[in-house]
């Protein structure tokens, strides 16, 4: 019996005959088991360790190890939970990583706190108005904005720290970018991606979800602006007028990632925006973003995104 009580029994690994194709034991990683059918039986399954030894284990149990980074906590020996980043140890409880000043591939090999710089190196994050190049030198809670084009290097700038009326594109020569980040910038989450300017107030849709033919049937708050007409998912070709950044659904996404950010501001630097730890409030935040990125294709069938799991 395994540590759980189930019945076990060995399996060789060395090789499995599949579609005529032979599966071997040197191309099989922890990180990424193959269930080699035939060796188990029809309702099992070979779990192989990183040592190429396999166990037969019912098809229910099979499962991917949660992948945890430097700094979460950890059990050590654990199959449900790995640290699969940084130096990949699980000391006192504590997702190892590697040292600043060591060599480093990718942030994520680093500490919760520092980022793998340009040179190949662990380093600790920057401080609000420290010289910067990349986004991971400001940490999680920040970003690189290079906002003076005679400068080589950007400014660590935090997040939801700049008041409206701010242009917050980034400068290229004599040209202005409106970055991935630049409304993150703003203390309300919205700028204007032509002006650049933030803004607590976006325009919106005075047509939304009406039938319509053309971008001229959905007049906004705005003048000369147009919502999009698109077309829904529905057998009869209806179109229907779209929402704007000024609108609900939008504002409830926007909201709810600020909420989302503030519980997540000791994440790990190298991570993004992903869970996080905090599934409910990761998964809030991203069905409200597709509930108004898909605002017209979900018109027809409204619980198709209400249903839609965001792990």
């Amino acid at each position: 019996e395994d540590s759980d009580g189930a019945p076990t029994s060995e399996c060789s690994v060395v090789a499995c005959e599949k579609d005529n194709q032979s599966y071997c034991a040197q191309n099989l990683t922890q990180e990424k088991k193959l269930v080699l059918s035939g060796l188990c039986g029809s309702d099992k399954h070979c779990d192989v360790n990183d040592q190429f030894n396999g166990v037969c284990r019912d098809n229910s149990e099979f499962f991917m190890p949660e992948k945890l980074y430097p700094g979460y906590k950890c059990t050590e020996g654990s199959d449900t939970k790995v640290c699969a980043w940084g130096n990949g140890t699980c000391t006192n409880e504590i997702c190892g990583w590697v040292a600043d000043g060591q060599a480093c591939a990718e942030t994520t090999d680093c500490g919760p706190e520092s980022y793998c710089s340009s040179g190949g190196l662990c380093a600790k994050t920057q401080q609000e108005g420290a010289q910067c190049t990349v986004d991971n030198a400001c940490g999680r809670i920040g970003t690189c904005w290079f906002k003076d084009e005679t400068k080589l290097y950007g400014v660590c700038t935090p997040l939801f720290s700049l008041d409206d009326g701010i242009d917050v594109r980034t400068q290229v020569g004599s040209k202005k970018i409106f970055g991935e980040n630049a409304s993150l910038m703003c203390i309300s989450g919205y700028a204007d991606p032509t002006t650049g300017l933030c803004s607590s107030e976006g325009p919106r849709s005075a047509k939304r979800g009406e039938n319509c033919l053309r971008n001229e049937d959905c007049i906004t708050t705005e003048l000369n602006l147009y919502a999009s007409c698109k077309c829904g998912f529905n057998e009869d070709g209806k179109q229907y007028c779209d929402v704007l950044a000024g609108d609900d659904e939008w504002e409830t996404a926007r909201h709810k990632f600020k909420t989302y950010f503030e519980a997540t501001k000791g994440c790990h630097t190298g991570v993004g925006w992903q869970h996080c730890q905090q599934h409910k409030l990761f998964n809030d935040w991203m069905c409200s973003h597709y509930k108004a990125q898909y605002y017209v294709e979900s018109r027809d069938n409204p619980t198709c995104i209400t249903t839609m799991k965001t792990e």
